[in-house]
């Protein structure tokens, strides 16, 4: 798994980045907002994997948003330190 942080990105870039990436990791997450509210965007290599990933995403922090696909994308309601201890926490989790 991969994952970013990005200051401004909108939904569409975000979207595009996280398929570019996933080619080459099994789920890439890419992260853009600041303070508490970043949106999401992520892309795995299969459905299975991205709906696992949003199983474990969203029942460990306050994040909400819709899967089409191998794609997910919404909003967590959380701090930065919150959700980077989220993403280290599962890195090596096989999904």
């Amino acid at each position: 798994m991969s994952y970013f942080f990005e200051e401004s990105l909108d939904v569409q870039d975000m979207r595009r980045f996280a398929t570019l990436v996933a080619e080459r990791a099994r789920i890439a997450v890419v992260l853009s907002g600041a303070a508490q509210a970043y949106k999401y965007a992520i892309c795995a290599q299969n459905e299975a994997q991205v709906a696992a990933f949003v199983v474990r995403l969203n029942s460990a922090l306050e994040a909400a948003g819709g899967k089409s696909g191998r794609m997910a994308n919404g909003v967590i309601k959380a701090d930065f330190g919150e959700i980077t201890a989220f993403l280290e926490g599962v890195a090596s989790e096989e999904f």
